[in-house]
Order: structure tokens, then sequence, then C-alpha cells
């Protein structure tokens, strides 16, 4: 894992130590980050780095001790620093280590002074979890004797009681605090209306019920302020059972927040939208096949593959198209093997979803749909005297053949796409009743997700003004329903305990159990090392892999950019913690951030640390999904260097959504080569504690 180790002189430092307490303490020496090999054995935790003599490890048999956590010290203290990328903070008093230190490391190792405060970052989420619910049990945590429940979308709580002699016997607890016990009791609990109001059991059944019976399931989720973290992984990589899935979240409490454990509805994306005439729109089918790119100036062709997935539309090379298989063949299958209709159904959409996601890998460029100003035909369609109808038109060069104006048709084969910004594709389709079809779905689809975008930025709007607990940027006065002279007040902050019932439409389960084939996207302000300028990107994440598209004003296209983020090995940071790797001059934690204004309507006035987050990548040369697989042995040393990619988001609610999507694709990674991964925990030897 990677680990920030830290020194100060003093010995009164708090005991919670986070980022929120980092900013305000100073004189704290520290080392730039490293990736360690961390090891708890007993009462102490180990900390190994490799030999700065190659050779040397494989004379004495094991790794270099660096450093020592002495976990029995009465001045040693657990706390979690981030909640966003489930950091944690070990403080514990020097401790000189047996096989001596090097002068520059002296002050970490003295045994009286001061204090060294470890900053630790697991690469898996699920391994952090781990990591923190045990540390915390062993270094004083104590499980309450009852546990509060939410459910926000009724906003009711309940109270589960543990009986007296279970408290201070975890296993008991564990087996109580289940997710499916505690789903099983709640749902008993709002049915029967046993322990609650009546009003609360009313809401449930009129709610909650009618969306069970849909087929839609409850899950748990612990929620810290506006960070939402769902229960999903009752096993580890290895496939041993996690007991403690569920309690481990009484752990994470950073500053004055504590974390609550909620019951909901396990959504997925919003399909529906409400248009401004109050009707609703469901998402349209996407769209996706060979054209024909006409460049306007010089009137030159190119052939091009293009392909909708969640607002964009990808261009591909012919030769890296991979467009589905004809209706016949599932067909042909399912009647000539007598297929499982159920089963091969649930394999034909897992095949969708990876032929979606190959075909984003192989893309060289994308295009906005909600950048989109129209769709329209470059020819009108309803013919003049001597051309062939619509129906008649066969495509390609054998509907040519029959007509005499062959440029004619050839614009009545052709449509254009105007972008807001000015630049205009013009494409050409197989025939005239392939281009009204384009022109139809591609309207469609721009119209969807142009409202959906408005929804989304008032939803971003909202949970932001919920968690920051002031005032709006632009202040919303409510409506004055007696014509002029109304003095209302502007919309008051909003409470700080509010369960936020629409967070789950930002942490969604799609990003869980890759049902689509963009885990995430959107557009994000990035750049390639701690130096350098911003530049405005389309950032994709798919099948464990960050893609770049550089957004250019002036461009139709958004260009690939040459390097991609392989997830394998990479570390997300994010905060204040990312912020301290900048360069000295560029970041001022005294400094305010003015507010900012988006094309999209987003207001904001957070801080710059709270809308940074890192990528810690190694180079992969893997390119293709397929090619993954070559990487399984591949063990990198620890002192193998990292690149470092910088994102910066428009706002904290954005940072926080993407520091957990990808965090839970880490956690996919790791669970797919979990023989790598354990042959990566394996890697060095330990030195010998028995003398």
């Amino acid at each position: 894992m990677l680990v920030r180790v830290n020194h100060t002189e003093l010995e009164g430092i708090a005991r919670h130590f986070d980022e929120e307490q980092h900013r305000f303490t100073r004189k704290l020496h520290h080392e730039e980050w490293a990736e360690f090999m961390v090891v708890w054995r007993g009462q102490r935790v180990e900390i190994y780095e490799d030999y700065a003599i190659p050779g040397r490890e494989l004379f004495s048999g094991h790794k270099k001790l660096a450093f020592l956590i002495p976990l029995k010290s009465s001045r040693t203290y657990f706390s979690l620093y981030s909640s966003v990328d489930l950091s944690f903070c070990i403080l514990c008093p020097p401790t000189a280590v047996r096989n001596g230190h090097s002068k520059t490391r002296a002050l970490f190792h003295r045994l009286i002074e001061g204090t060294n405060v470890f900053i630790f970052k697991v690469k898996s989420r699920a391994r952090a979890q781990e990591w923190i619910w045990r540390l915390w049990l062993h270094l004083g945590g104590k499980i309450p004797q009852f546990i509060e429940i939410s459910c926000p979308t009724i906003n009711t709580r309940l109270k589960l009681d543990l009986p007296t002699e279970d408290v201070v016997n975890p296993e008991r607890a564990y087996e109580l605090f289940s997710v499916r016990s505690i789903v099983d009791v709640v749902r008993r609990s709002m049915i029967s209306a046993h322990g609650i109001s009546s009003v609360a059991s009313r809401d449930w059944k009129c709610v909650i019920e009618p969306q069970l019976e849909a087929g839609r399931r409850l899950a748990l989720d612990w929620r810290l302020a506006a960070q939402l973290d769902w229960i999903s992984q009752t096993e580890d990589f290895q496939g041993n059972a996690r007991p403690w899935s569920v309690l481990y979240g009484l752990s994470l409490k950073q500053s004055t927040r504590t974390s609550h454990l909620e019951i909901r509805v396990a959504d997925h994306v919003p399909c529906v939208i409400h248009l401004p005439d109050g009707t609703t729109m469901e998402e349209p089918p996407g769209v996706e096949g060979y054209l024909d790119r006409i460049k306007l100036q010089s009137q030159t062709r190119q052939r091009v593959y293009l392909t909708s997935h969640d607002g964009n539309l990808f261009a591909l090379s012919p030769r890296d198209a991979n467009p589905p298989a004809p209706p016949s063949t599932h067909l042909s299958r399912i009647v000539g093997e007598q297929t499982d209709v159920r089963g091969y159904g649930q394999d034909l959409f897992r095949s969708e979803v990876e032929r979606g996601a190959t075909q984003i890998w192989s893309a060289y460029g994308v295009l906005d749909l909600r950048s989109i100003q129209c769709v329209r035909a470059v020819e009108g369609q309803e013919g003049q005297e001597g051309d062939l109808p619509v129906d008649e038109d066969d495509g390609g060069i054998e509907g040519l053949a029959k007509v005499q104006d062959k440029l004619r048709l050839r614009l009545r084969r052709s449509f254009e796409i105007v972008l807001l910004t000015g630049p205009v594709i013009r494409l050409e389709a197989h025939s005239c009743r392939n281009c009204l079809e384009w022109i139809d779905k591609l309207r469609a689809l721009v119209t969807y997700w142009t409202h959906r975008d408005l929804e989304d930025t008032k939803l971003v709007m909202d949970v932001s003004h919920a968690l920051n607990q002031h005032y709006r940027v632009t202040p919303l006065f409510p409506k004055c329903q007696h014509g002029e002279g109304c003095s209302s007040p502007p919309e008051a902050p909003t409470d700080p305990g509010a369960t936020l019932p629409s967070l789950s439409s930002i942490y969604h389960w799609c990003i869980l159990s890759d049902c689509k084939s963009i885990v995430k996207c959107g557009r994000v302000f990035t750049r390639k090392g701690l130096r350098g300028q911003y530049k405005l990107s389309q950032l994709i994440l798919v099948a464990g892999r960050l893609i770049q598209f550089h957004v250019r004003p002036v461009s139709a296209l958004h260009p690939r950019r040459s390097r991609d983020i392989s997830l394998l090995d990479a570390y997300v940071c994010s905060g204040y913690l990312a912020a301290l790797a900048l360069p000295r001059e560029e970041f001022d934690p005294n400094s305010r951030s003015p507010p900012r204004r988006y094309h999209d309507g987003l207001e904001v006035d957070e801080p710059g640390e709270d809308v940074l987050f890192m990528v810690r990548y190694r180079k992969s040369h893997i390119s293709t999904p397929e090619r993954q697989g070559d990487l399984l042995m591949d063990v990198p040393r620890l002192s193998t260097k990292f690149k470092t990619a910088v994102f910066r988001t428009r706002n904290k609610v954005e940072r926080d959504s993407w520091c957990w999507a990808l965090s839970c694709e880490i956690d996919k990674i790791v669970k797919k080569n979990g023989i790598r991964e354990q042959k990566l925990r394996e890697t060095g030897g330990l030195i010998d504690i028995s003398h």
C-alpha cells in the first residue's frame, strides 16, 4: 500500500487525526509517498521497503524493515483520514527498528521525542475496509448496544438493539447484523407496524413495497455526509467471508461527522426524465452503424463506424467496428442447441456489455450528444420529379445505378450534425431510409441527454447545497403568490441531519453490477504529472481503464489522447492529501476559491483541494481487453516508479463520485486477478521475530 510518513516534535497532537486536522497542524516533517509492504503481526505493524542495494534481499531472505508501529503503546491511536478514498492514519511514538536506520530517517526512530504520523492508502477499497475495521476494533473501538437504521425514501428511522452479552462478542454480533437479517427485520417491522408509527408503515407499503413487487430489491449502505458506500461485498477476493461487512461502518468517523446506516432500494441509472411540458421520456435505444463522413471543404470521403453509449457518440475505424451479430444467429443457436432462453439472454446481455466496452477501447474520437444543436437532412426527402422514392432506394452502388442524378441521391442520403460551437459534421448513410432512421434516433438521443444533463446538474447542486450547509451562490427565492412586493427570504441552509434520498441516483448500482459498457463518464480538467496546464477532457471509465478525449471547442470530434491509464496497481488519492503533492507555489491552503458558474448552470464555491483527486499508476502496454491476462503474473517491485495523473472536477460531489467509481472498478480488477493479488501479498520475506 502507499504510505506517507510524517513526524512532529509535538506529542499533544489530536488523537483523531484526519484531513481536517492536517490542515491546521504545522511543523510536520514528511517523506514523499512511497509504496511499502505493510504487515500486521502480533502487537505491531511492520512497514517494509526494497533494499537500495540490488541483490541484498536475496542474500538476507527478507525485505528491509523501514518502520515499526507499536500497537500496545498508550500513545498509539487510529483514525479515519479521509472517507472519500478510505485512507487511514496511525499516530504512535517513534520506535527504533532492529536493523538500524539511515541518518535521514533518524527523527522517525527516536525513542522519546515527538510523534510519528503514518497515513495509509490501500489499493483496494475492500481491503481498506478490512484494515480500518480490524484496527479500530483492536485499538479500543466498541460495538454499541444498538444501531439506528434509516430509510431515506420515507424519512423513517428504526433502532436495532443488540443484547448486552453480544456487545463483547463480535462473532455473535456479526450473525445478528448481516445484510439479509437486517433487511428481513426492517421489512417485517414496516409491514406489521411493530414498534413504528402507522404513518411510516403506510408510507412503506405505498412507496417501497410496489417497487419490490416489480422486481427491485433492498440494499444497505453507510452514508457519511454526502458520500454513499453500498454494502455489496460479502466475500473477499480469496472467497473468504466478510461477516463484519455491515458493522465496519461504525469505524467511519471523520472530524465531527459520523456514519449512518441506511436501507434503500438498489437503484440503477435513472432512465426516465421529465420534460418542460410535464411529460416524461424514457431513454431512447442507442444507434450504431457504418457511415461515410464527408469533409465539406475537400469533399473527401472517410469511412467511419459510429456508436452511441451514455450520451456519447464514438467514432471508430471500420476495422475496429465490432458490429452486433445478426438476429438470425441468435435464433438459430436457441433453436438448434435447445439453449435455455433465460440463461442465453443473460449471456447475450453480458456479451453486449463487453462488446460496447471493446468498441470504446478502440474509438479514436468522441462527440458529446449534449453539445449538438440540431440534426438535419442535407436534402429534403419529399422528392422531386424523377427522384427515386425513399422505400425504393436499395442503398449503396446498386441504388445509385437506378438514377441519373447520382449527386442528388447522395445528398438525400446525407445528414448533418450541427454543434453548439459552430462546426458541422456531414455524414452519408447507406440509403435514404437509413438516413431518416439516423436522423430520428439521433434527435431523440439529443433531446433525452440534453434534458438529462439539466436534471443531473440540478441534483448535484441540491446535494452540494446540503453538503456545504450554507447559502447557494445564487440564492433561490420562493415564488411570490401575490404579485409584486413579495419579500420572502431566500432558501435557508439545509439540515445537517438530512437523509438525502437522491444520493442513490449518483451512487447507483450500475457501477457495481457491470450492467453498462461505460462505468462512469464526464468532463474533467486533467493534466499529466504534477506540473503543467490543465486541459478539459472527456473522461471515460471503462473495463478497468481511464480513457481521455481532449475537448477542443473548435473541433468536431474530440480526439483521443495517446495514453490510457490502467487501473491495475493504481491508487486513488483525493483532497488535502492530493493537494500536498502539488508544487508548493501552486497550492495555498489559506487562499479562497472564487465562485464559479459553468455552462450548464452549475454553481460552486468550494476550495481547490475539495475538487482534486489523483491517480498514481504504473505504465501498461496492454491495449485491448482480451490481453489483460498477459499481466496476470507480472508482479512489480515496490520501488517501481509510479506515474501521476491529476484531475480537477467542478465540485466536491462530482469528485467524491469519481473516487468511489474508480475504487469500485479497482476492486473488480483485484477480484478478477485473485491469483496475481495473492502473489503480490506473498512477495518478499519478513524478518524473524521469534528471538
